[in-house]
């Protein structure tokens, strides 16, 4: 799979708030840097919990959908990259929303995953 069917397939499960189908797209352990600070999560379970309550948050926010561009990739060998994503979200109340993401990926057995997101 080409990291532009990865994110096709990662859009589809945001788009539909779907936490089991975005947690198995991630590897374990994970990273994420929001507003500065690190986190790691090295349980798929507590994983899972901090990726639904995301999503329910996304929810009440008036989330409808999102569509990405694919705006930069940086190949780091066969089984490694990482991307730079160009997110534009509908909300039900504000319109759109648009942002960037950079995901750190790698390949486990032989699919895509992601180990780190950091979210300018």
């Amino acid at each position: 799979m080409s990291l532009q069917e990865f994110f096709h397939r990662y859009q589809a499960q945001f788009s539909a708030l779907n936490t089991d189908g975005l947690v198995e797209l991630f590897a374990v352990p994970f990273t994420a840097i929001f507003h500065g600070e690190l986190t790691v999560w090295t349980d798929r379970d507590n994983l899972r919990e901090t990726v639904a309550c995301l999503l329910a948050w996304y929810r009440r926010q008036g989330f409808l959908s999102a569509t990405h561009t694919l705006a930069d990739v940086l190949p780091m060998g066969p089984d490694a990259a990482t991307a730079v994503v160009e997110w534009t979200v509908s909300h039900s109340c504000t319109g759109l929303w648009r942002d960037q993401t950079g995901y750190h990926l790698q390949r486990v057995n032989g699919e895509w995953r992601v180990y780190g997101l950091i979210q300018y």
